[in-house]
């Protein structure tokens, strides 16, 4: 391996590793915080897919992360009913799922309505995001499942069934946010280049910037506080 390789290598697993540092931080608090626990595991799940995509860590990645340190804290802890706890981190993932896909189909719907096409490179970025939005979902049946096998108990086989349905509840969401993408008009080589045609061609990036602006469009409807809007 060159100096220069090494060079990179090194600098991709001090950011991946001060990435995973900061996610395990913010999930301590939001589980140690005790209320809006599930809020919190939420907004953490739809910022991992609204960052850029030079990310350094996997979105699956760092969910499993999200419930080992949960779990981590809640067993450190101790309260009453931890599994109380660890559902609400389950519900708090699959409704940040839900939010990304819903936000995805969205901009595509409005892209296609207006007669617009997302660029080539944005179509395999959001594939890509609604794939590691259905791999979360079967993780997280898999964790609640492992920690059912590993104890013995009510609370643990409810864990397990509650983990189910929460993801079969987000998976029809992920499926048709995947099926607007795949039926999404793809960019011909003479568009990529600039020609004009009919409706208008996106560039590169568009993706990006619409769901984040649809992710905090609804952010400031939710939030009375945010945008100057009080109740």
């Amino acid at each position: 391996m060159t100096d220069e390789l090494k060079t990179e290598s090194a600098k991709a697993a001090v950011g991946e590793s001060g990435e995973q540092q900061a996610v395990e931080e913010t999930v301590r608090e939001a589980v140690e915080s005790g209320p809006d626990v599930r809020e919190r595991v939420k907004a953490i799940v739809i910022d991992l897919f609204t960052r850029a995509k030079e990310s350094s860590a996997s979105a699956e990645a760092v969910v499993r992360q999200v419930y080992d340190t949960a779990t981590d804290v809640v067993k450190r802890s101790a309260p009453e009913n931890p599994d109380s706890v660890l559902r609400e981190v389950i519900d708090g993932v699959a409704a940040g799922v839900q939010t990304v896909a819903q936000s995805t189909k969205y901009a595509f719907q409005e892209a296609s309505d207006r007669g617009q096409r997302f660029a080539s490179a944005d179509l395999e970025y959001a594939k890509k995001n609604m794939k590691a939005a259905a791999d979360i979902l079967t993780d997280t049946v898999r964790y609640a499942s492992e920690r059912a096998g590993a104890e013995i108990g009510s609370g643990a086989r409810e864990l397990k069934t509650h983990a189910e349905r929460a993801a079969e509840a987000v998976r029809p969401v992920v499926t048709a946010t995947l099926d607007a993408i795949t039926r999404h008009p793809v960019q011909t080589a003479t568009e990529a280049a600039g020609t004009t045609i009919r409706g208008g061609r996106l560039a590169a990036g568009a993706f990006l910037s619409a769901v984040s602006g649809i992710l905090a469009g609804a952010a400031e409807i939710l939030d009375p506080d945010k945008g100057g809007k009080k109740s």
